[in-house]
């Protein structure tokens, strides 16, 4: 499963923070909410994985949470033809929380019952 965090690694890395272009055809299509949703899957599958290979599931939400912020503002300051957008960063918030939530609830089910 190393591999697979890898690729969605490299494919997060590569959405965050490639440039925009000038005419906006890199521009996703006009379809209501996907670009929010693909923030949230970018955000939420390196959470998930990380937090199933490793079980460090608050350690890499921060690392995540933290990088939602900080990518808006590189994005914003740093990279031509993009901006950062609040809404971004809040729909990568919550792919984050779904990735948690998910793993906890992972987790707890793979504890045994407790014998009545």
């Amino acid at each position: 499963m190393w591999w697979l965090t890898g690729a969605v690694l490299v494919v997060h890395v590569i959405a965050v923070y490639s440039p925009g272009s000038p005419d906006g055809s890199l521009e996703l299509p006009g379809l209501l909410g996907v670009d929010k949703l693909i923030h949230a899957a970018l955000f939420g599958a390196p959470v998930y994985l990380l937090g199933v290979l490793t079980r460090r599931i608050w350690l890499w939400a921060g690392v995540f949470a933290a990088m939602a912020g900080i990518s808006e503002v590189i994005q914003w300051r740093f990279i031509p033809y993009r901006d950062g957008d609040i809404w971004d960063a809040v729909s990568d918030l919550v792919g984050i929380t779904l990735a948690v939530l998910l793993l906890l609830r992972r987790r707890g089910s793979a504890s045994p019952e407790p014998l009545a």
